[in-house]
Parts: structure tokens; sequence; C-alpha cells
């Protein structure tokens, strides 16, 4: 009997033939597509774009969602529930790393600090969520990159960078007893250069919480946040960049404070501005990349508020002022070995009602 002539032989044949055809030889494999994945850069750790399989730190990469669907408003809290550390719940919202102080902290906007540290506590509420890319965060000493504030670790807050064409974004969300806030983002960019531009508000209404028959009111705030971010490449190697950035917050009502032991209602506000302006420009040639940069920032805070014994008015002032040259050489051997030179300029001083012999701090390094 011949089985070549069965019907049986012809069925699978022609689905052996079939199988072979939709097997393109070009087509690539599934292990062959893990070679085209783009591997995550991180900034932190060694102050160059390196990939993250090779800083000689650990880096952790924390994003947060589109919409905060766990009532988060501040970066404190997205790095309370993503980081593990732990948020100091004062007057300023401050985060604990590896067991210290907030002041063992050290966080950057952008890779530039922050000012505005007020009992060792950088307030985090100044930085919507909505207006955050990415946040790098290296827990542990890093003083011989940064400095003696950075004993705990650095946290790195990333602002998203414009993307090519159109860009318009709009988000609004409500918080019981937490405010109404919206976000707005607009952009455009091309090969040539970007620009970007971002607005914050949020506002809150006065509240009160009865407990034991005694009743502590919360004052409400309204906040207003702006940034301004431009890119621009006149060539291939030469690349300038502008951002600049402005907060405002005020806090007013009632609330509840201690004196002599007792507990006394007083009206009172909480003042707070800000705003910053970098900027820097790199030429890269070849294997060779040369940066410079300027970054200034200045931070206010303004207390004001009744005595209850005296009725009489008190202000306290606080007011910080930063400025930095910096200058950076990297010269790059292979994707794990550089070369880095770099130097910076460091100004620094406080002033206000709170210092009245207005101290100085200046530090080159």
């Amino acid at each position: 009997m011949n089985y070549m002539h069965s019907p049986r032989w012809f069925f699978l044949i022609a689905i052996a033939v079939g199988i072979a055809r939709g097997q393109s030889p070009h087509q690539p494999s599934e292990d062959s597509l893990k070679l085209y994945r783009t591997p995550t850069v991180v900034v932190t750790g060694t102050r160059n774009p390196s990939s993250i399989e090779y800083t000689p730190v650990r880096v952790e990469v924390l994003q947060p969602l589109p919409t905060t669907s766990a009532g988060q408003t501040t970066v404190a809290e997205f790095l309370e529930e993503s980081a593990g550390v732990l948020q100091q719940y004062r007057v300023r919202s401050g985060i604990q790393v590896m067991g210290l102080e907030p002041a063992y902290t050290l966080v950057l906007l952008n890779g530039q600090p922050l000012t505005g540290r007020v009992a060792g506590v950088i307030d985090l509420r100044r930085l919507p969520l909505g207006n955050i890319d990415r946040v790098e965060f290296v827990k542990g000493p890093m003083s011989s990159l940064y400095g003696s504030t950075a004993l705990g670790g650095v946290v790195n807050i990333l602002t998203p960078r414009p993307h090519h064409g159109w860009t318009l974004q709009l988000r609004t969300q409500h918080i019981t007893r937490g405010g109404s806030e919206l976000h707005a983002r607009g952009g455009y960019g091309d090969s040539i250069g970007a620009v970007q531009l971002y607005s914050f508000f949020r506002r809150s209404q006065p509240f009160a919480i009865t407990v034991d028959s005694i009743s502590f009111p919360y004052a409400g705030s309204t906040e207003i946040a702006l940034q301004a971010v431009a890119y621009w490449h006149p060539t291939t190697q030469w690349e300038l960049q502008g951002d600049g950035r402005a907060f405002f917050s005020r806090t007013h009502g009632a609330f509840a404070e201690t004196y002599g032991g007792q507990l006394a209602i007083n009206q009172g506000a909480f003042r707070q501005r800000e705003w910053s302006v970098s900027v820097s420009s790199s030429w890269t040639v070849r294997r060779a990349r040369l940066q410079v940069g300027l970054f200034g920032n200045q931070y206010e805070e303004l207390y004001y508020w009744d005595v209850a014994p005296t009725g009489t008015n008190h202000e306290d002032e606080f007011r910080q002022r930063l400025g930095r040259i910096w200058s950076q050489y990297d010269l790059l051997w292979n994707v794990r070995y550089r070369l880095t030179l770099g130097g910076e300029f460091l100004y620094e001083d406080a002033l206000g009602t709170r210092y009245p012999d207005q101290p100085v701090a200046r530090t080159i390094a």
C-alpha cells in the first residue's frame, strides 16, 4: 500500500509547509529582542548619565503614576509609599533615611540643591507631584560626592523634559480635606530646540476636627507653582538649556497652639516664596564633553500670628539665597570607565528677623 497517496499524508504535508512559510528566516527570535531594550540611564550615582547597570552605587528609580490613586499630593508622601522612608510630620514635610534626621538627606531638583532648609528640614510640599517625571534615590553615605548633607542619602527629583511635537496636558484632582488642585502643561519641540510650560494651583478650605469635645482648627491654604524649560541645539555638538521655577504658598486662618500649658485658638498666616533660575551649556566632541552652568535660588518664609496673652502681633521672617557656578569635563572610554574633572563655586547666606546678625556662609569646592 502506498502511504504517500493517502489523504492523511497530504494533510500533514500541507500543515508543515504552512508553518514553514509563516516563519520568515529574517524574523528575529524572542531572545534577540532583548538587544533592543533601552537601558535605564541615571545621573545621581556619579553626576554623569550612565546605565544603571554600571553605576558604582545602587540607585533606585521611582516613577509616580499619572493619577495619584492613593491620594498622594506631595513628593514626601510618594517617597514614603514607594521608597519606604519615614516622613516627618511637623511644620514642614521632610523625610528620614537610614534612621538619620532629615538634615542628613540631600534633596536635589534636576541636579541642583534646594534651599530653605529650616531646622534641618527641606519642605517637600513645595514640589507638586504632577510635575515629577521620576525620582532617583540613593540610600547611604554619599558625602564624598555631595558633601556632609548626604550622609543619609540623596534624593534627585527630575521634572519632565519637553517632547518632540506639540504637548498639552490638563489634570484636576480633589481630596476631601486635602483641597482641589489643577495641573496644566504645554509645549513644543523639534530637532533644533524645545520649550515647555507648567503651572500648578491648589486650594484647600479650613476645617476643624473634634477630639474629646475639643475642636482643633486647620487653616486653609493656597499654592501656586510655575516652571518654564527651554532647550536649544545650535549644532549637533552644542546644547543650551534654561530652566526657571517659581513657587508661592499662603496658609491663613485659625489654628491651635499651646501657650503656658494651655490650648489657645489664634489667627495667623504662614507664607512661602521661592524662585530659581538655571542656565547651562554643553559641548560634546566624540568622547569628550564639557559642561558649564549658572544656578541661583532664593527661598523666603514669613510667620505672622497673634500672641494670645497680649494680643500683639508677632512676625518672623527668614530668607536664604544660594548661588552656584560649576563646570565639568568628562572623557568617556567605554560604558564602564570615564574620567571626570570638575569644580564649583558656592555662595550661600541667610538673613531676616530670625537672624538679626545676618550670618553669611561661603563655600568654595
